[in-house]
């Protein structure tokens, strides 16, 4: 059984790098994973992967610094994966900075600064 088997990840920044191998490192661990990414195309390329090596996981489109869309995704990922809802889920958020260090980061809300 892996560490975290029957759980619920939705691994923010999934579709690749550092995200990609923490999606598929769930997998193999036994989560159900949810990738959220604006690359669609690369966050369905490593759902994929996750499938083909005996894995469940789905992607969802998401900016993460748009506070908006959130609800959304947890909204989904509760209607998609219903049956392990139940567990406790978590939430992973990979998120790599693209601009100068120096800049203020682009994510606004409660929370960030």
């Amino acid at each position: 059984m892996g560490q975290v088997e029957g759980k619920v990840a939705i691994v923010t920044g999934g579709a690749s790098g550092i995200g990609a191998a923490c999606a598929t490192t769930l997998a193999r661990e036994g989560a159900k994973v949810v990738i959220t990414d604006i690359d669609d195309a690369g966050a369905q390329t490593v759902v994929g992967k996750i499938v083909a090596a005996g894995g469940e996981a789905i992607c969802l489109h998401q900016d993460v610094s748009i506070e908006e869309h959130w609800p959304g995704v947890i909204e989904a990922t509760e209607r998609r994966l219903r049956a392990y809802w139940d567990r406790m889920p978590f939430v992973l958020t990979v998120i790599l900075r693209r601009h100068h260090p120096t800049q203020p980061s682009p994510i606004q809300g409660e929370g960030f600064s």
